[in-house]
């Protein structure tokens, strides 16, 4: 398996913190399948969605 990206850590603890993947997605105003690519590291998110997990993430603590 690869390693972990910053991209990946990102998604998964917006995910945690959105409460999954499904509103992950509604609150970023993308697809279930976008971020399912960016929690598996297919795919980088744009810069602006990636900063919007950023924010998501950091609100957890």
């Amino acid at each position: 398996m690869a390693e972990e990206t910053v991209y990946m850590r990102t998604a998964r603890k917006a995910l945690e913190a959105a409460g999954g993947a499904s509103e992950l997605a509604e609150r970023l105003c993308r697809t279930l399948e976008e971020v399912n690519d960016w929690l598996a590291g297919r795919q980088v998110p744009p810069d602006k969605a990636f900063l919007e997990m950023l924010e998501i993430a950091s609100r957890r603590r």
